[in-house]
Formats: C-alpha cells, sequence, structure tokens
C-alpha cells in the first residue's frame, strides 16, 4: 500500500495571496465520570471559507493523479469522543 516517489524535484513559484479562513464547530455531551475525569461525545465539522489556490486549474496529490480544482469546501467531519481526566 506504500507508493515511493524516488528523484523527486519541484520547482517553480508559489503564488499563495491572502490567508486561509476556516470555521470549527462541535457540539456535545460531556458525561462526569467523577470529580477528575469525564466523558465528551458529539459532531465536529471543519468548514473551509477561504480558496487559497484559487488560481490553480488543476490540483496533484501526492500520487500525482490530477484532479479539477473545486473550491474549499468541507474539510472535515466525524464524531469525537474523548476521555478527560483533570491533574
Amino acid at each position: 500500500g506504500f507508493v515511493n516517489r524516488e528523484n523527486i524535484n519541484e520547482t517553480g513559484n508559489n503564488t499563495m495571496t491572502g490567508i486561509s479562513i476556516s470555521f470549527y464547530s462541535s457540539i456535545g455531551l460531556n458525561i462526569p465520570l467523577g470529580y477528575y475525569s469525564s466523558l465528551t461525545i458529539g459532531p465536529e465539522i471543519t468548514l473551509g471559507l477561504s480558496d487559497i489556490l484559487n488560481n490553480e486549474q488543476k490540483y496533484f496529490d501526492i500520487f500525482g493523479k490530477s484532479y479539477d480544482h473545486q473550491p474549499t469546501k468541507i474539510n472535515s467531519f466525524g464524531i469525537r469522543i474523548s476521555f478527560v481526566y483533570k491533574l
């Protein structure tokens, strides 16, 4: 499953302008398990609000496969399950 790309030689100018702005949101349930510990469960999402590669027509991943440029939308989403222990 690993890809080995040898002799990678990428040259050229990187023309990124502006800044990247994203939005992170999470909501959940905090269940106290005792005085020092708690369990948190809930959904989370990260949205991209700006497109830092808007001047590129093609996107190339690390395996060399090309994709048409699409504006950044949902970067990640999922369920967060965490155990917290206070010291």
